[in-house]
């Protein structure tokens, strides 16, 4: 059974997934009047900020920011990936200020 969209004159199948274009193929010369369009049903569960959130936190959040979903774990792990390698290159930094003033002789003070 064979997922299609009908638009000007032209039938697109695709076997599985929406997203997967090597699978798809394409007809042409359908009637303009034949315009049903069939979308998969993705079982997928959808979680927002709202179903997250404490009620005392929804209070004060901006309901533009609660229909957004939260971040993926994966991205959660890149992010902290890149804030330890900020941290080092920080710490490194720091360490190689306190070092030169630790070690150096200054003349005139």
């Amino acid at each position: 059974n064979d997922t299609w969209f009908d638009w000007n004159e032209s039938r697109i199948y695709w076997n599985e997934s929406l997203f997967d274009w090597k699978q798809c193929r394409f007809e042409s010369n359908e009637s303009l009047s034949n315009r049903n369009i069939t979308v998969p049903s993705w079982n997928k569960t959808v979680i927002t900020w709202a179903d997250i959130l404490d009620p005392e936190m929804k209070a004060v959040t901006s309901p533009f920011w609660l229909k957004f979903s939260p971040p993926s774990m994966e991205a959660q792990y890149a992010l902290g990936i890149l804030y330890i390698i900020i941290m080092i290159a920080g710490l490194f930094g720091n360490f190689i200020i306190i070092f030169l003033f630790s070690t150096c002789k200054y003349a005139g003070l």
